[in-house]
């Protein structure tokens, strides 16, 4: 379940890092925030053993 929310983040901080960037400078800045708590959470993530 993390995993599908960590994704989720993941795509909506790419989107808003590559929104208009002139205009709207904080929307980029909270698209690489959104991208950097993904790979927080991934690295804190522990690997599932099957």
């Amino acid at each position: 379940m993390m995993r599908f929310f960590a994704a989720f983040l993941l795509i909506g901080g790419i989107s808003l890092a590559g929104s208009d960037g002139p205009l709207f400078p904080w929307l980029n800045l909270f698209g690489v925030g959104l991208i950097w708590t993904v790979a927080l959470i991934l690295r804190r993530m522990p690997l599932e053993e099957n």
